[in-house]
C-alpha cells in the first residue's frame, strides 16, 4: 500500500493552521518527525512530508531547527509558521518538488569540491534520489536504492587525474554484478561531453534489453538521467 503524498500532508498542514486560529493562536510550529508519525507511521516517506512543510510557509515564517545533512529532508526539521501573515510570497522560491533552492554558497561549495576532486557525486546523487522518493544506502563504490518493491543499483565514478575510463567500459563494470533480475542499474559520472557522446553511440536496442541507464551530474548541481 502506497504512503500518503504531498497533498495529503499540505491538508493535515491546512488543518493544523485552521485549528490553532480557533484557539486564537499567533502561530504553530511543525516538526517533520511529528508530521510524518501521524500520517505515515509505515510508509517511508519524510521527503515528501519536508516538501508539504516547505511549500506551506511563507515570508515571515521561520526555520527553527533545519535537518541533518545537506538534502533539506530529515526528522529534525522544525519550523514555526504565522497565522496572521499577510505575505503572498512563499518562503522559498518555487521550485521543482518544492524542494529549497540550493543557495549561491552551496553552489560554490559543489563547483570547489568537483575542482579538488572531492567526494561530492555520492552526495548529490543521493541527495537526487531522496528527492524522488528513494531510500538509500551508500556503500563503497555504489548506492542502493529503495522505493516501495522496487530496487536500484547506481555505481558511482568519481573524476580522477589522469585519462578517463571510455563509459562502454564503466558499463560492462555494472554487467558483472547485475545479479539480481528484478533491480534497475545505472552508471553515474561528472557531467561531460565525452560521456554523452559515447552513451549516444550506444544502440537504442542494446540500452532497452539492457535496461541500464547513465546519470550525470555537473558542477551546478544539476542533475540528468539518460536513458
Amino acid at each position: 500500500m502506497k504512503g500518503p503524498g504531498i497533498q495529503e500532508y499540505l491538508q493535515a498542514i491546512r488543518e493544523l493552521k485552521e485549528e490553532a486560529r480557533k484557539n486564537d493562536q499567533e502561530y504553530i510550529e511543525i516538526t517533520s518527525k511529528e508530521l510524518h508519525e501521524k500520517l505515515s507511521p509505515y510508509h517511508a516517506t519524510m521527503p515528501t512530508c519536508c516538501q508539504a512543510i516547505y511549500k506551506s510557509m511563507y515570508q515571515g515564517d521561520e526555520i527553527l531547527k533545519s535537518p541533518k545533512g545537506k538534502t533539506g529532508f530529515g526528522s529534525h526539521l522544525m519550523v514555526r509558521m504565522y497565522l496572521d501573515t499577510q505575505s503572498k510570497n512563499t518562503y522559498f522560491e518555487a521550485k521543482r518538488r518544492g524542494r529549497p533552492p540550493k543557495s549561491e554558497v552551496e553552489r560554490n561549495k559543489i563547483q570547489y569540491r568537483f575542482r579538488k576532486g572531492g567526494n561530492e557525486l555520492p552526495s548529490l546523487i543521493k541527495e537526487w534520489l531522496e528527492e524522488k522518493g528513494w531510500n538509500t544506502i551508500e556503500h563503497a563504490r555504489y548506492i542502493e536504492a529503495h522505493k516501495d518493491m522496487q530496487k536500484w543499483y547506481i555505481d558511482i565514478y568519481q573524476a580522477t587525474r589522469g585519462r578517463k575510463m571510455p563509459l562502454p567500459n564503466k558499463l560492462t563494470e555494472i554487467l558483472k554484478r547485475m545479479e539480481d533480475r528484478d533491480a534497475y542499474y545505472s552508471v553515474a559520472l561528472v557531467d561531460s561531453p565525452i560521456y554523452r557522446k559515447q552513451w549516444n553511440e550506444i544502440p537504442l536496442a542494446a540500452k532497452e534489453r539492457l535496461q541500464v541507464s547513465v546519470i550525470l551530474a555537473d558542477r551546478l548541481g544539476h542533475v540528468l538521467e539518460m536513458k
